[in-house]
């Protein structure tokens, strides 16, 4: 009860200012890099399987990771990238719609190197986003060297970080229990924190390359994951896993960012579900959901799209791996075609790659269902998601002449190039200077080989629906 009208309104524009409080417990999980899978991906799947309810987010720029947490989690992983999204409103705004409250959200993110002179270079993004999310974090640092040398370095990471984000470390690659001891002793002579624990050096796993993660729903290594995962939840006394959950709420509550408005007119929107599709994140869908839209998947195999819809998403994947299995549902073909003349569709990323004439592959030419006119060049190769700008140059179905977004090129996208014509969006580099062209129209439908950030052009994706 306030004692006073004049408290009582000072309370209320507090809120209005700060946002309501709401009860999200987070961690941050920042790994040195190895070139393992990360083992914050073998953490998470342990934590599920011990019963803690998890939310999952990563901020790596390499998507196996995203990849990786669906398989063994069977649950979204959702991106965060401020410089994809464009500013912290909306960061915050799309790791609000995709918590749960009292859920356990982990944010999976690298932590940076070892640079030149003995100095730890930090990720920069990582900083932004732990400040961002006022969030604790915790380190994983390797510990495959001496202990004195991996408490210095741990050392050197504890005074880089914000001050009091940090309250414990944990070592992966420690050789045995009695080197981890000795490391234990050390790191608490030179920092006023703890350890949670260790993975020993065979919970290190090399990174699969991307085919094998999007080649079949269920690759054989994920279940080789998943096995470690069960093992190390079975480690009772190897990491301190009450510590997780406290960790997770040592900051203030979450003050609740302000979120889109939904549509009164309850939109139905059909996603085309497929392995070879399954490196979008959730962040559409969280975006969606916000809006007050319902999801239904539609799986390419053996699948059809519902008789009414008002948004078709055909996802971002390297999908030239399922184009067989869509050319073989024919009835999906053609409703796919009759829906670009009649509804809102977004084909994305490697997803656009379905709707051009042909795709170049290193098997040959496969013919696509050729709804627009460009050829699609799959990328061959590792690589990492960068941030581009999008400018339209006319007027659209989703972008007016004059409107930006932002989005990701991604090595798993490949690229486009038209033979007729070209796209109707200009794409810069962030920093400046132009990329080249992209961004296809047919009917309502709007096919691009960058992964949108819907997040960024929220009003657009608002006019579009209605």
């Amino acid at each position: 009860m306030y004692n006073t009208l004049a408290e009582a309104r000072v309370q209320r524009a507090i809120l209005l200012f700060w946002g309501k409080p709401m009860d999200i417990p987070r961690l941050v999980i920042a790994e040195e890099r190895t070139g393992y899978v990360p083992v914050g991906v073998i953490l998470a799947a342990a934590l599920k399987q011990r019963g803690y309810r998890i939310r999952l987010f990563s901020s790596h720029r390499d998507e196996r990771v995203i990849r990786l947490l669906e398989l063994l989690t069977s649950q979204r992983c959702y991106h965060l990238d401020l410089d994809c999204l464009g500013n912290v409103a909306r960061l915050r705004a799309l790791f609000q719609a995709a918590s749960g409250q009292s859920d356990l959200s982990l944010v999976l993110s690298p932590l940076g190197e070892m640079g030149r002179g003995g100095r730890f270079v930090l990720d920069d993004h990582t900083l932004r986003l732990v400040d961002a999310l006022e969030s604790p974090i915790l380190p994983v640092m390797g510990g495959d060297t001496s202990a004195f040398v991996t408490a210095g370095r741990s050392a050197k990471v504890f005074e880089a970080l914000p001050k009091g984000r940090v309250v414990s470390f944990m070592f992966v690659g420690v050789p045995n229990p009695r080197e981890y001891q000795l490391l234990d002793r050390e790191l608490g002579r030179r920092c006023p924190v703890m350890s949670l624990g260790y993975l020993p050096r065979d919970f290190l796993r090399e990174m699969p390359p991307m085919d094998q993660l999007c080649s079949s729903p269920v690759p054989s290594l994920a279940v080789g994951l998943k096995t470690l995962s069960a093992r190390l939840q079975s480690m009772e006394h190897q990491l301190l896993w009450p510590a997780f959950g406290a960790l997770a709420t040592q900051e203030p509550k979450w003050r609740e960012a302000e979120m889109p408005q939904e549509l009164s007119s309850r939109p139905m929107v059909a996603v085309l579900k497929h392995h070879s599709l399954s490196l979008s994140s959730g962040n559409a869908e969280a975006l969606l959901s916000a809006m007050g839209c319902s999801l239904v998947p539609v799986p390419v195999e053996g699948g059809a799209l519902p008789d009414r819809f008002d948004l078709l998403l055909v996802p971002h994947g390297p999908a030239h791996l399922g184009l067989l299995e869509l050319l073989d549902n024919r009835g999906l073909c053609e409703s796919l075609a009759r829906a670009f003349l009649s509804r809102p569709v977004l084909a994305d990323g490697g997803g656009a790659m379905l709707m051009g004439r042909s795709i170049l592959s290193r098997g040959g030419v496969m013919k696509a269902l050729s709804l627009l006119p460009y050829d699609s060049v799959p990328f061959d190769g590792e690589g990492a998601m960068e941030s581009r700008v999008v400018r339209a140059l006319e007027d659209g179905p989703l972008l007016n002449k004059g409107d930006v977004a932002l989005g990701i090129r991604s090595p798993w996208s490949g690229f486009t190039r038209a033979r007729d014509r070209e796209g109707a969006w200009q794409v810069e580099y962030p920093k400046g200077g132009v990329e080249g062209m992209d961004g296809w129209s047919l009917g309502k439908g709007i096919c691009s080989s960058l992964r949108l950030e819907l997040w960024s052009c929220v009003g657009r994706v608002r006019r579009w629906l209605s």
